[in-house]
């Protein structure tokens, strides 16, 4: 049980890092990818 418990843990510490980024990205960065069109 606790190896499913840690996995679950991981799996959600990297979707939250992840998010943190994105979101860090679409307030900082602009938002844009180089080379995408919109």
């Amino acid at each position: 049980m606790v190896e499913i418990d840690v996995a679950a843990a991981v799996r959600r510490a990297s979707l939250g890092i992840r998010v943190i980024a994105h979101g860090w990205n679409h307030a900082f960065g602009g938002g844009r990818l180089p080379g995408s069109r919109r």
